[in-house]
């Protein structure tokens, strides 16, 4: 039988120091087959990932939090999974400016399938 558990599935947490603050994230992320998706939690608002790409162990996905109407900040996410870890890039509001992430597994998607 093909196992459909995935390296990068379950819930991730981090932090990110934007404008001053640092802020508390944790995405949940499924995989079903060859679609990916989930949703991240920032400072309490949930927001869909956008653009979700995973290629073996290269992940890249793109939230966009809405500050008011018609404003809102992207933030363009590329990372390599390992294990218990996703380590990499993201780019805020499409700015040179690429800060460094380090996201720590909270729990795998359903049981461990590996076993």
């Amino acid at each position: 039988a093909v196992s459909s558990w995935s390296p990068a599935a379950g819930s991730w947490r981090w932090s990110l120091d934007v404008g001053g603050r640092s802020r508390q994230l944790e995405m949940d992320l499924d995989q079903q087959f060859q679609r990916v998706g989930g949703v991240i939690s920032v400072d309490r608002q949930r927001l869909r990932l956008r653009n979700v790409r995973l290629k073996g162990e290269d992940l890249r996905f793109t939230i966009i939090e809405s500050q008011r109407a018609n404003q809102g900040v992207r933030y363009d996410y590329a990372g390599r999974v390992h294990d218990d870890r996703i380590e990499g890039e993201v780019v805020v509001n499409e700015s040179s400016d690429r800060q460094h992430w380090v996201a720590e597994r909270a729990s795998p998607s359903g049981s461990d399938r590996r076993r």
